[in-house]
């Protein structure tokens, strides 16, 4: 939405979480949660589609072109986010099936990941799903590369993370955010997580008029962080001022070998520059990339799933996950 003054942008601001162990457990449970909530739909989602895919091959192996295939494929019902909420709502108190173990009296829930998760976590990750589904069938008509098909979500495998919106910052001293948590007794109560740093700058971009209209908390690496999309109204650009019009134009051209080259020469504390010289921070990062990615290789053990890999390979992956975040 556009006006004559203000256009209205959505800014992200990332702040990097200082959890106690108490709460890394939180966060995991909930990342888990989301994890699930999303296995949980592309497990709905997966067969309608396919089912869908195998009418319409059937149609093209008659002769059909694949647009006239496409249009006259047999009607499914693919799940949508709001389909897969209501489904779940109905069977996530279910008890898993089978005799009860020694020493039980009672039957474990099947799907024991909700409880005590704000409903929130997977209301979210259900939207997700539907949105990676949805992104796979436009990308054959829309410009830009191909998005793959949806895949499950592999523990070990995918980054842990969830979203939310009932996150806010606590503003009597900006090292804090307040992350929710269920309304029930019974579940998990709010946290107040701490912040490796003051948040200024988004306590800035709020106090700004801007609005907090999603929170992402992901893991990256042994560090997790809070994602705030911030919708804000911002002026138009500011205009050049006389002065600036009359000094004219400087063009910069960004290399690889060079980092700047400028169509004139720059004043600046060493002198007059006209090229700037790389400082190779992206080589030194993918130098260590290569070194972390080939001990991992080495460590891995073909045929394990990811929680019954070594500490070494474990400890190989964070720093792969770690270097890959700052590149």
């Amino acid at each position: 939405m556009t006006t004559d003054e203000n256009t209205t942008t959505t800014i992200v601001v990332r702040e990097p979480l200082d959890p106690t162990p108490e709460q890394l457990l939180v966060l995991k449970r909930y990342a888990n949660a989301s994890r699930a909530s999303f296995n949980f739909a592309f497990g709905l989602m997966d067969p309608a589609q396919r089912r869908w895919d195998r009418g319409r091959d059937r149609l093209v192996l008659e002769g059909l072109s694949w647009k006239e295939a496409n249009r006259k494929a047999p009607k499914t019902f693919v799940p949508r986010a709001s389909d897969v909420q209501r489904i779940f709502g109905a069977v996530r108190e279910e008890p898993m099936l089978g005799p009860l173990r020694e020493g039980e009296t009672e039957y474990r829930r099947l799907y024991r990941w909700w409880a005590g998760v704000n409903a929130i976590v997977c209301q979210r990750a259900f939207r997700d799903a539907e949105t990676a589904f949805a992104n796979w069938r436009s990308s054959s008509r829309r410009a830009g590369d191909a998005v793959g098909y949806p895949r499950l979500k592999r523990v070990g495998r995918c980054r842990d993370s969830f979203r939310m919106t009932s996150v806010r910052l606590v503003a009597s001293d900006l090292r804090h955010v307040r992350i929710g948590g269920e309304k029930d007794r019974a579940g998990q109560r709010a946290l107040i997580v701490r912040l490796h740093r003051p948040a200024r700058r988004l306590a800035r971009v709020i106090a700004r008029g801007g609005v907090v209209k999603m929170v992402t908390v992901a893991r990256e690496g042994s560090q997790w962080w809070a994602s705030f999309n911030v919708r804000i109204d911002l002026p138009a650009p500011v205009q050049p001022s006389r002065r600036q019009k009359g000094a004219g134009t400087v063009g910069v051209d960004l290399g690889v070998a060079v980092f700047a080259a400028t169509s004139e020469p720059v004043l600046t504390a060493a002198g007059k520059v006209q090229l700037f010289d790389n400082p190779r921070y992206l080589d030194n990062a993918r130098r260590q990339l290569r070194k972390w990615e080939r001990r991992m290789a080495r460590r891995y053990v073909k045929g394990l799933p990811a929680r019954r890999q070594s500490a070494g390979w474990r400890e190989a992956r964070d720093q792969v996950a770690h270097l890959s975040a700052c590149l």
